[in-house]
């Protein structure tokens, strides 16, 4: 997927839609874990616009934060919003020395990342013995309506394509769904669960408003890459129209989320 060029439409209608509160979450359970009276060292994984690093300013401003994210255009939009000490790279680098982190955080980032051993091995590198990991993951049955967007995307291009898309772009979606795989995963990485638990999002949007987010999201924009102009047009035509059928003119949007805080095994 091209993130350069879905940045501005990703912060325009899916910051606020389905990530800013799963993000001050985060940011408060990274403040639990973190003690307020010395200053704490943050990377926030996969930044992208900079919600998470928005968040937990607003809960500490006295919190160093450092971004890490792969598109120059969602970073250039960070900046936009006042957000410093950001980089551009590709996960699983993570360029810093050992022991710098007294927390790194990922929101709904590891299901994307090809690598993930190399990235976990880096994150026990730059993470303090005393430190901790703090990240989401989307649960089960995130949304009900995921069925007739599938259905409709599907009379447009063909299943092979829309795995390989996936594939291609979120290659462990399914697996990170399940707490079972990432404790798994994440022992065998040399981690400590130290607290799991799902928290359920809903928001009531307009049809236009959720629409606007799922053109925006990874089949949305990959979609508008590859049709023509007025193939577009009559998706979205369609895809309106088949959603309206079911909710009308507004939907509750509703999204399963897991936090998840781990340490490095061994460190008490």
């Amino acid at each position: 997927m091209n993130y350069d060029r879905a940045a501005s439409n990703y912060e325009r209608f899916v910051v606020k839609q389905r990530f800013e509160t799963p993000a001050l979450e985060l940011a408060q359970v990274i403040i639990r874990y973190t003690d307020a009276d010395r200053e704490n060292v943050c990377i926030d994984l996969g930044t992208g616009t900079g919600i998470v690093i928005t968040q937990i300013s607003k809960l500490n401003p006295n919190f160093k934060i450092y971004g890490l994210d792969s598109s120059s255009e969602m970073l250039q939009v960070a900046r936009s919003k006042g957000i410093d000490n950001i980089i551009k790279i590709s996960l699983p680098s993570i360029p810093f020395p050992a022991n710098t982190f007294d927390v790194v955080s990922a929101s709904f980032v590891f299901s994307h990342v090809r690598e993930i051993q190399d990235l976990l091995k880096n994150i026990k590198t730059v993470l303090k013995p005393s430190g901790f990991l703090v990240f989401t993951t989307w649960g089960e049955g995130q949304t009900a309506y995921n069925s007739i967007w599938s259905d409709t995307v599907k009379s447009y291009l063909s299943d092979d394509y829309l795995n390989e898309i996936t594939k291609t772009n979120i290659p462990s979606e399914t697996f990170f769904e399940e707490p079972e795989n990432v404790v798994e995963l994440m022992q065998e990485n040399g981690f400590l669960l130290v607290e799991h638990y799902v928290r359920q999002f809903s928001k009531h949007l307009s049809l236009s408003e959720y629409l606007d987010c799922r053109y925006s999201l990874l089949t949305g924009s990959i979609m508008e890459n590859i049709l023509s102009e007025n193939l577009w047009q009559s998706f979205k035509a369609d895809t309106k129209y088949s959603f309206s059928k079911v909710v009308g003119d507004s939907i509750t949007y509703v999204g399963n989320v897991n936090f998840f805080v781990f340490k490095i095994a061994g460190d008490e």
